[in-house]
């Protein structure tokens, strides 16, 4: 970086999703790159993970809550047979396939050769609103939705089922991986004496309490019994 005068010029670094490149998800380490970097330049600089990574492992943590094992039909002559005994496992093939394009179309921008992060970020984005937009309007392209009504006539499925398994593609397991994100940041080492009792009440109130100011102020105004509760000593009484 001296040597080509790029100290002034770096205002991120981007690698990646690996411990040695960030030190895990929290990046609290300081054997990794990124401290490394940001140590180096006295300065913090932003650390992008790699989105084309991210993306790929949401569709096949999707896939993984589909009723059939789609990727392991390559495995065995003998799988292949048993995966297509049943009726609704070409359907979910065909499934997989269709959702798979805007993926790949999101890798391939993430990937290109000019790209700056702030494109990355704007097609991560773009890629986020593609897939509410399929869960908000239950979107099945016509072949699928073709698929569906045969099976139906053939006692072979159930379109709610298959419903609420399309659904469960699209929302996975981020709101989990939101929370153990908030107890990184809160449970730190400088705050290790944090009781599991009050980390639990700290969670409760950023992911419950949803509400604003006002609507909060209403809400304990006009509820007697919560004023008489937060007005007791039983909220410091210990069991």
């Amino acid at each position: 970086m001296e040597k080509n005068n790029l100290k002034h010029k770096l205002i991120a670094y981007s690698a990646d999703n690996t411990n040695a490149n960030f030190g895990g998800k929290a990046r609290r380490g300081t054997n990794n790159i990124f401290y490394k970097l940001n140590e180096n330049l006295n300065q913090n600089i932003i650390g992008v993970g790699c989105a084309a990574h991210i993306i790929h492992n949401a569709i096949q943590t999707g896939a993984d809550l589909l009723p059939v094992d789609v990727e392991n039909i390559d495995k065995c002559p003998r799988i292949l047979e048993e995966f297509f005994e049943k009726e609704s496992s070409k359907f979910w093939l065909e499934f997989i396939h269709n959702q798979a394009a805007i993926f790949q179309n999101a890798i391939k921008v993430i990937e290109g050769d000019n790209i700056s992060v702030i494109e990355v970020a704007n097609e991560v984005k773009n890629f986020k609103f593609q897939c509410q937009e399929r869960l908000e309007n239950n979107f099945l392209p016509l072949t699928i939705r073709n698929s569906i009504s045969q099976l139906e006539i053939q006692g072979a499925t159930n379109r709610a089922d298959i419903m609420n398994h399309v659904k469960k593609f699209y929302r996975t397991n981020a709101a989990t991986e939101r929370v153990f994100s908030t107890v990184n940041k809160v449970w730190t080492s400088e705050e290790s004496k944090l009781s599991v009792e009050t980390l639990k009440a700290i969670l409760c109130v950023k992911y419950n309490l949803t509400n604003s100011r006002e609507k909060f102020h209403d809400l304990l105004n006009n509820d007697s019994n919560l004023l008489k509760k937060i007005h007791s000593n039983k909220k410091y009484a210990k069991e």
